[in-house]
C-alpha cells in the first residue's frame, strides 16, 4: 500500500490529518516544539474527541509547554548545577581519556559559561572532541560567552547558531 500523499496546503494536511487520527488511540510524539503558534497549528490537526490519545510535547520554551487550552501535565526539568554540567563536559570531550591539565581551567569555563544546558555542552564538546590545542579551546570558550545567554526560554533557540558559529572559528 503506497502511504504517499500530495498534499496542497496546511489546511488540507490538517484535515487529512484529523480524518486519519478520528475515532482512534494513539501516543503522538512531537519534540522540540519551539513556538506557541507551531504549536497551535499542529494541535488543529488532531480531533477533540481523543478516544484516549495522548499528545507528548517537548519544548524549551515555558510559554509553548504551559500552553492555556490544553490539559496541562508539565514536567519543569531544571539546568544541571556547576558540577554536573563539569562531569558532563569532561565526559564528552574525553570519554575515554584523561583530562589534561591545561584544559581543566578553559574547560570548566567553557562549561560555566553553557549555564547548565546539557544540548549546549554537548553541541561544545562535540565540536572539541578533536581538538587538543589549547588555543582552540580557548576560542571556543570567548564565544560561548558572546552566544549564550541569561534567559532560559532563549538558552535552547542559540544552541543551532553557536554550533554553526564554533565551526566557522574552530
Amino acid at each position: 500500500m503506497d502511504d504517499t500523499v500530495e498534499i496542497k496546503g496546511e489546511a488540507e494536511l490538517a484535515d487529512m490529518l484529523q480524518k486519519r487520527f478520528k475515532g482512534k488511540r494513539c501516543l503522538i510524539v512531537l519534540d522540540a516544539m519551539w513556538k506557541s503558534e507551531a504549536w497551535d497549528a499542529v494541535r488543529l490537526c488532531y480531533p477533540s474527541e481523543n478516544k484516549g490519545s495522548r499528545i507528548l510535547l517537548t519544548a524549551h520554551n515555558t510559554k509553548v509547554a504551559r500552553d492555556p487550552g490544553t490539559e496541562n501535565l508539565s514536567l519543569q526539568m531544571g539546568f544541571n548545577d556547576p558540577d554536573e554540567s563539569w562531569n558532563l563536559f569532561k565526559c564528552d570531550a574525553f570519554a575515554n581519556e584523561s583530562l589534561p591539565y591545561e584544559f581543566e581551567t578553559t574547560g570548566k569555563q567553557i562549561a560555566d559559561e553553557c549555564h547548565g544546558l546539557p544540548i549546549t555542552i554537548a553541541v561544545v564538546t562535540g565540536l572539541l572532541k578533536s581538538k587538543r590545542a589549547i588555543e582552540d579551546w580557548r576560542c571556543v570558550a570567548k564565544d560561548v560567552n558572546s552566544l549564550v545567554t541569561n534567559d532560559p526560554d532563549e538558552r535552547s533557540s542559540r544552541v543551532p547558531w553557536l554550533s554553526y558559529n564554533l565551526l566557522k572559528t574552530v
